[in-house]
């Protein structure tokens, strides 16, 4: 069983001060991830999956942040 999963978000926050006459942007918050994963049964008692997740997040105050993951996950039955 194969999956691919997209995700992306963007927030910006706009807030005005008593006597502004325009909006200041205070927040901007960015991100995305990408996750191809892959689930594969070996018999009735022993499944497992194995993930690669990568990804950035940005936003005003702290920059821009990337990532890289990868995971296993082995499932083994005791009892049927």
């Amino acid at each position: 069983n194969f999956t691919l999963t997209f995700d992306k978000s963007t927030n910006t926050t706009f807030q005005k001060q008593f006597g502004q006459a325009s909006f200041q942007e205070t927040q901007n918050n960015s991100s995305w991830k990408l996750r191809p994963s892959a689930t594969y049964r070996f018999n009735t008692r022993v499944s497992g999956s194995l993930f690669y997740e990568m990804g950035t997040t940005e936003n005003k105050i702290s920059g821009k942040y990337s990532y890289n993951e990868f995971g296993i996950t082995v499932n083994i039955a005791i009892r049927d």
